[in-house]
């Protein structure tokens, strides 16, 4: 069964999903490879080999995770993921109040890489 892509706008990576419950998504970043996540709050996003850099709109941090650091993304900004090396990263749902709607619902839809 091939699974659609989950991240938006990416670029030069294959996602494989890793189990159904709870949704969890493993990913494979080439160095340089940008993500852009929209309305992802509540998402745990854990670097599982090399080092990404995280960001959201209009939050002055810039959150950098090495392999098994975790972040969860706080609100329903536009976050974006660049791999600064190869890279390879799960994003897994989180039970809780974090998420009204789950969060496979809320960002799944792919959107253009222009205007990141």
């Amino acid at each position: 069964m091939v699974m659609p892509s989950i991240f938006i706008c990416t670029m030069h990576a294959n996602e494989v999903p890793v189990n159904d419950a709870p949704f969890l998504t493993a990913l494979a970043l080439p160095a340089r490879a940008l993500h852009s996540l929209h309305h992802a709050q509540g998402l745990q996003l854990t670097c599982q080999e090399g080092c990404l850099w995280v960001t959201l709109d209009h939050d002055p941090r810039d959150i950098v995770l090495d392999s098994g650091q975790s972040f969860t993304i706080p609100s329903a900004r536009r976050t974006l993921i660049y791999a600064l090396e190869a890279s390879q990263l799960t994003a897994r749902e989180l039970p809780g109040p974090a998420a009204a709607t789950p969060v496979s619902r809320r960002w799944l839809r792919p959107e253009a890489a222009k205007g990141i």
